[in-house]
């Protein structure tokens, strides 16, 4: 009569199954897209939930280090510039002291020449 018939269990191996789920994203390719950012959307929506929130200390710490950065920022061109000026002033600074060097020489021999 209707007697159960035993299926032998077949032997799927991992590249059946790649193949099949690609053909299966060939023929529907909007759905799986729906599906992939549905799944990811879950993912970060769980993430998200499962980190823990920040106490205050932890908000007050980022806002200062974001308000660090940002003057560090702003202050970038005029570090720059005054680095620049600062260059200059030692330049004529050594330049000024080499040509010294001359005067002082000329006012020690004219001292000489008064006093011998």
């Amino acid at each position: 009569m209707n007697e159960p018939t035993f299926q032998e269990p077949t032997n799927h191996n991992g590249s059946d199954c790649c193949t099949e789920m690609d053909e299966c994203v060939r023929r529907n390719p909007g759905t799986a897209l729906l599906i992939a950012v549905g799944a990811g959307l879950a993912i970060g929506l769980l993430v998200r939930g499962l980190r823990p929130e920040p106490d205050a200390r932890h908000r007050a710490l980022r806002m200062f280090e974001d308000l660090e950065c940002r003057l560090r920022d702003a202050a970038a061109p005029v570090l720059r510039r005054a680095g620049a000026l600062a260059s200059d002033g030692a330049d004529a600074l050594q330049d000024g002291l080499h040509s010294g060097d001359g005067l002082l020489r000329d006012a020690r021999n004219r001292l000489r020449r008064l006093f011998s």
